[in-house]
C-alpha cells in the first residue's frame, strides 16, 4: 500500500495489537496514561508474523499492490470450509489479503509454500459463509 495513506494516522500498540489512531493535537496528552484500547484495531501479533485484522483489511486492503489472492465465490466456500485449500500463487509467504472477483477485500489468509492458503478469517464470517453456500448469488460485500 502506499505510505502516504497512512499519513494521516499514528500507531498505537499494546502488548498484542497495534491500533490505528487518527493524527490529533490532543495524542500527545495521552502519551502518559496506560490506554488498552484506542482506534482501529489494525495487526495483531500472530507467532512469527503480523496479521493484519479483519476490519483495517476491509478498511484498507482495496489498496494493496501485493499479496493479494482474488478467488472465485466457490473458492471462497471452499476455503471456508476446509479451512484450507491448495493454491499456487506468486508471492512470499506470510498474511495476503482475500478479495472476491468483484475486487471486496473479506479479510486475510495465510499463505504457506508450496501451494497452501489457509483460511484466517473470522469464525462468526465462516459460519455466515457456510450457511449461504448453497446459493452462489449472495452479495459478494463481507
Amino acid at each position: 500500500m502506499p505510505p502516504a495513506v497512512f499519513a494521516p494516522y499514528e500507531l498505537a500498540s499494546s502488548s498484542r495489537v497495534t491500533y490505528l489512531v487518527r493524527r490529533s493535537p490532543f495524542l500527545s496528552g495521552l502519551a502518559s496514561m496506560r490506554i488498552t484500547r484506542a482506534g482501529l484495531p489494525f495487526m495483531r501479533n500472530a507467532g512469527i508474523h503480523r496479521k493484519p485484522t479483519t476490519e483495517a483489511a476491509q478498511r484498507f486492503g482495496h489498496l494493496a499492490t501485493r499479496n493479494v489472492v482474488r478467488l472465485a465465490l466457490p473458492d471462497l466456500f471452499q476455503l471456508c470450509l476446509q479451512n484450507e485449500i491448495a493454491l499456487e500463487i506468486d508471492t512470499d509467504p506470510g498474511f495476503v489479503f482475500l478479495m472476491d472477483m468483484n475486487r471486496s477485500v473479506w479479510g486475510c489468509g495465510l499463505y504457506l509454500q508450496p501451494g497452501r492458503l489457509l483460511n484466517r478469517l473470522p469464525k462468526r464470517m465462516v459460519q455466515e459463509l457456510a450457511q449461504n453456500r448453497r446459493n452462489p448469488d449472495i452479495a459478494s460485500q463481507p
